[in-house]
């Protein structure tokens, strides 16, 4: 009872609000993903609606009814929306078709561009709740002292929601534990509250146990990544799906799959013998690793990025590969074992590495984008043997995206990769070694630029922002202006803080830029992901601390050091750091230049808001920015990774003059605010 009561106190309901909110907002975007299937295609469509809900939240602090109170509710009616327009993608009934192919796909109960919008505007109208709530307790602090406590409990709240994603807990856990803490924070509300709390809470979980139990499925797992069903197909077949699309197929070797039987022909017929040692990216449930073993490998080195897809294998897959003693087991990024192994390889094969999960829920980035840029082939192919070979093989959905590989492929061997495709299947197999096989033509004439570790995107055809995701971040803008405009009164639009919106804006452009980064150095783990976020809120701590010991008097020199440190991060190529051998060396020479910007940038937006005499308006403001910055990082489709870095300086040059302007001094002073 003494913890309930400490949670009146505004220091712990203030720590307990942002760890709270953090929480659901990562619980939202995994869950979401493994059931609204639409949302595979706007890798930050949540997100930007948490921030959106956020800042509009702060803004509404001066409203007398408390909002806190609808939001169980209106997250339980968020999961049956999910759960009620669920759309499946079929199961095939042969083990050889896989995954691709919306022509597979049922109809919805409810069209998509329904769903999609409920979606938002109830994640909008959910974290409005929280903003409200927490801009409310920034009142009884000074502002860098509710900075603070906001950002301790953020960080409590990823490290927390890390945890359950390391121990696999499913998700009607996470919901349960998220209604443990509502209940916390309403147990001495009136009676009437209460129940609307319970209802919501019960809901809650009851919707996600509900889309968690599946009759059919052997067993239902989620892994750090996604949620994984596994399902009995035909006989001695085993089908894996990830977040309810077909995903693995555990295929017997005496089925004798022409896709994972051609690479051991192609490179008999080129060497004149088998392959003795091979690395497999993508080995996923077993299936490729089984048919190597079966074809005398003396030793398979298997990459998967997703642990629970390989203790799925070792369980349920007939030829049981993953109990092989020639079988090494890495656990790990592709890529990132291409960059740090010292191994020659007789051939290495790209298996399906079609990943469903994204890199990051704050990039259009996916686990296996960074492993079909021309610096992961060069990397490939400094790890092969003098008459190693490269083999792709997928269900590639395009003549393009066959080309755009091959044409990779022949920049860096300098000779045309050969080339098999089945159109009945849509299946390609593309084979390259440092001798010349036989060439293949072209697919097509033009299939626009090379994928690069700055512009990674394979299957867009050329540099551009889609249309389609233009119309979404315009919708995006307008319901932003219409929120603000119903949210704030006249005085709140008279007391607009643009330093802190461009700050804002710059901020998680730069964040973005920071994951992208350090994927390219340390892999595109759950894990490396996680301690990014971490890195960035402990960076803002330390930030926020330096501001409040040593008290800095005027701005200027903090955006020097900002512009400084983000010339650094331009100039600097980040492969350098790949030259340093000593994993931890290169850690700190990756933290020093990937988050020195970081921590300058919050130095000064901490100098800017300990001034600020409305915390809870400056801080709404900085996170619309937040999200307007969210919906810019599709920019990177048209310009690359890399050219954020000019954004974001943008928005801090227009960050300082408005903060002239704002605070009247041509030294940016703030101290007269």
């Amino acid at each position: 009872m003494n913890l309930l009561t400490s949670l009146e106190k505004p220091g712990a309901r203030l720590f307990t609000l942002a760890a709270l909110s953090l929480f659901l907002e990562l619980a939202l975007i995994r869950w979401m993903s493994a059931n609204v299937i639409y949302l595979g295609y706007f890798s930050n469509f949540v997100l930007l609606a948490c921030f959106l809900g956020l800042g509009l939240g702060f803004l509404l602090t001066e409203r007398r009814q408390n909002l806190l109170n609808w939001a169980p509710v209106v997250t339980a009616m968020l999961l049956a929306l999910a759960t009620v327009s669920y759309t499946e993608i079929g199961l095939p009934n042969h083990a050889h078709v896989v995954y691709f192919g919306a022509d597979q796909m049922s109809e919805s109960l409810i069209p998509w561009p329904v769903v999609l919008g409920a979606i938002f505007v109830g994640t909008v109208g959910i974290f409005a709740t929280f903003g409200q709530a927490i801009g409310r307790c920034f009142s009884s602090f000074k502002p860098l002292v509710a900075y603070t406590i906001d950002i301790s409990g953020s960080l409590f709240g990823i490290a927390l929601f890390t945890a359950i994603s390391f121990l696999q807990v499913p998700s009607f856990v996470w919901f349960a534990l998220i209604s443990v803490v509502f209940a916390a924070l309403f147990w001495r509300q009136g009676g009437q509250v209460r129940r609307l709390v319970l209802i919501g809470c019960l809901g809650m979980v009851a919707m996600a146990w509900a889309t968690h139990r599946d009759t059919r499925a052997l067993e239902v797992r989620w892994s750090p990544y996604q949620m994984l069903s596994t399902y009995q197909n035909v006989e001695k077949v085993v089908n894996v799906t990830a977040n309810r699309v077909p995903h693995q197929f555990m295929v017997p070797v005496e089925l004798q799959l022409d896709m994972y039987l051609a690479p051991y022909r192609i490179y008999g017929e080129a060497v004149g013998r088998g392959p003795e040692q091979i690395l497999v990216i993508g080995a996923g449930s077993g299936t490729d690793v089984a048919y190597a073993l079966a074809h005398g490998v003396a030793q398979v080195d298997a990459v998967e990025i997703d642990p629970v897809i390989v203790e799925l294998g070792r369980k349920w897959h007939h030829d049981r590969p993953y109990h092989d003693p020639r079988v090494n087991l890495i656990i790990n990024d592709g890529r990132q074992v291409l960059e740090t192994s010292d191994k020659r390889y007789d051939m290495i094969v790209f298996a399906l590495p079609d990943s469903i999960a994204l890199l990051s829920s704050q990039s259009s980035l996916r686990l296996e984008s960074f492993l079909f840029t021309r610096e992961s082939f060069e990397a490939a192919r400094e790890r092969l043997a003098p008459d190693g070979m490269i083999v792709l093989y997928n269900f590639y959905r395009s003549p393009f995206v066959v080309e755009r590989i091959a044409r990779t492929l022949e920049d860096i061997f300098g000779h045309r990769p050969t080339m098999e495709h089945n159109e009945q299947e849509n299946l390609t197999i593309i084979a390259i070694g440092h001798q010349a096989l036989s060439p293949s033509a072209a697919m097509v004439e033009d299939s626009g630029p090379l994928p690069t570790d700055d512009w990674p995107f394979l299957y867009m055809r050329d540099r551009s922002i889609p249309p389609f995701y233009l119309f979404l971040v315009l919708g995006i803008w307008l319901v932003t202006a219409l929120g603000v405009a119903g949210a704030g009164s006249r005085k709140t639009w008279q007391d607009q803080q643009w330093p802190f919106f461009f700050m804002g804006a710059a901020f998680l452009l730069l964040e973005t830029k920071s994951i992208v980064q350090f994927s390219l150095l340390f892999g595109s783990t759950w894990l490396v992901n996680s301690l990014v976020f971490a890195g960035v809120l402990v960076a803002v701590l330390a930030a926020n601390a330096v501001v409040q010991v040593f008290k800095p008097q005027r701005l200027w020199p903090l955006y020097l050091a900002l512009a400084a440190a983000l010339v650094l991060a331009w100039l600097v190529p980040y492969r350098s750091l790949l030259q340093i051998d000593s994993l931890i060396l290169r850690y700190i020479a990756a933290v020093a230049l990937t988050f020195s910007p970081i921590f300058f940038a919050n130095m000064v937006f901490s100098r800017s808001f300990a001034e600020s005499e409305k915390s809870a308006h400056a801080f709404g403001w900085n996170i619309l920015g937040v999200m307007v910055g969210g919906t810019l990082e599709y920019a990177s489709m048209a310009v690359g990774y890399n050219s954020l870095l000019i954004l974001v300086a943008i928005f801090y040059a227009l960050a300082f003059l408005t903060s002239l302007r704002a605070f009247g001094k041509a030294s940016a002073s703030v101290a007269s605010a």
